[in-house]
């Protein structure tokens, strides 16, 4: 019987304990959230994909810029968005509201915050709204001679469907506007509601859940019997039920293992051996795993799979990673800062600094940056700023160099050129276009 047969035989038989095997795998899948969380958690790479994603997120800075008629852009630091950033509201930390947040869109498909204003109209606070706590709908429009009396008026609104505190605890329902909310979504087949990667892909998910299952009953029972009881007789059927049943009482299970066989009536014990299908169970939670990481876009060796990694393939998986599944969460979370939170969106924005990750290792990082110091692209404070370092006193003027290192405008003009990377050495040893000795 091959492994998905197997499978397919264990969910759809009866357990002891009265609980019918469909309802393991799928229960999941039909009822998101399991005691608050959800229940998709349960297989461990989905739990590390959502916490990679939203822990890189929450630890990359972030800043808020003015835009400067010249074109130019400066940091805001006393900004009101800035202050919410360094404390988003009584109970959560920046990094906490994020991961709060890409936590609820990477398993619901959507997350909403929710501002606080003060007197004059300024943002000073972002509570989370979990998602298990708000009913989204569409509100209807006034009945008018126009559109008819079921007319909608196409405005997306959540209302609480039960208040918790800290996040509200007044016990009333409260209704809250879209257009008013911090509103991260997951792609939408409909322009209203994101739809999870888990929901688009039930099948990877239930497969997990399925194989993870039949895993824990299989070893939760010791294994299958390692022999068939052998009588010499026949055997009425009560018989065999009590002989069936007293074996199952006294050695299955991770507390029996190993305990002496005791057989009476002339009976044999014949030893049996796992099916080579039970042992793929192990592979197909390792392809499973695969599978999940490639949902979400995570390389697999941040996630603990190592089996196809490299010191090549592992040292660049930062930099794809930042690329090509963090920047696109940023942007979002970026154009809904000036959706919702910035009274004056023109003037000033909100940005996630993924610098660090895109540009590589470290050593990359500083030799990227010095060829720009050389080129005249940037002052070297502005570099040790970039890695860490304190200012120079000397370190605010821009110093483009010669391809051989020596200060522009030099008397015998051999400073005038600007080096490029990579330039071929000629037979001394410098780069071509050097000062000779």
């Amino acid at each position: 019987m091959a492994l998905r047969d197997r499978i397919r035989s264990w969910l759809t038989r009866e357990r002891r304990d009265g609980v019918a095997g469909p309802s393991f795998a799928s229960s999941f899948l039909s009822a998101p959230y399991y005691g608050g969380r959800s229940g998709a958690e349960n297989v461990a790479t989905v739990c590390a994909c959502v916490d990679v994603i939203s822990s890189a997120i929450a630890s990359l800075p972030a800043i808020v810029y003015e835009q400067l008629p010249d074109g130019n852009r400066r940091e805001a630091p006393n900004h009101p968005v800035a202050r919410i950033i360094r404390q988003p509201n009584t109970l959560q930390s920046w990094p906490d509201l994020i991961k709060f947040t890409m936590g609820s869109v990477l398993l619901y498909g959507n997350a909403v915050l929710i501002p606080e204003h003060d007197g004059a109209g300024q943002p000073v606070a972002l509570n989370p709204l979990p998602w298990w706590n708000a009913q989204p709908i569409i509100v209807p429009a006034q009945p008018s001679a126009a559109m008819g009396p079921l007319a909608p008026s196409g405005r997306l609104a959540f209302d609480t469907l039960r208040t918790v505190a800290p996040w509200g605890g007044t016990g009333q329902p409260q209704r809250y506007f879209a257009e008013d909310v911090f509103y991260l979504r997951e792609r939408s087949d409909t322009g209203v509601l994101g739809s999870s990667r888990l929901s688009r892909a039930p099948m990877v998910l239930q497969q997990a859940l399925s194989v993870q299952g039949f895993a824990t009953f299989l070893w939760d029972n010791a294994g299958l019997p390692n022999v068939a009881l052998m009588h010499p007789g026949r055997l009425s059927q009560e018989a065999s039920t009590r002989i069936a049943t007293s074996y199952v009482d006294t050695h299955v299970g991770p507390m029996n293992a190993r305990k002496p066989l005791v057989l009476e009536e002339g009976m044999k014990a014949e030893p049996l051996t796992i099916p080579a299908e039970d042992l793929e169970v192990l592979e197909s939670r390792k392809f499973a795993a695969e599978e999940i990481a490639r949902l979400y876009g995570v390389p697999p060796p941040l996630v603990g799979i190592w089996d196809h990694s490299t010191f090549t393939n592992s040292a660049t998986a930062a930099a794809w990673f930042g690329q090509f599944t963090l920047q696109p969460w940023c942007e979002a979370i970026q154009r809904e800062f000036s959706r919702v939170i910035f009274n004056d969106p023109d003037r000033f924005h909100l940005e996630l600094d993924l610098s660090g990750l895109i540009r590589g290792d470290y050593q990359t990082r500083v030799q990227t940056g010095i060829n720009a110091v050389r080129a005249g692209i940037i002052t070297p404070n502005e570099l040790r700023q970039e890695l860490g370092y304190d200012t120079h006193p000397d370190g605010d003027k821009l110093q483009p160099q010669a391809v051989g290192g020596r200060p522009q405008d030099t008397s015998d003009g051999q400073g005038d050129q600007l080096p490029e990377p990579g330039a071929p050495m000629n037979g001394s040893g410098k780069a071509n276009g050097a000062a000779a000795a």
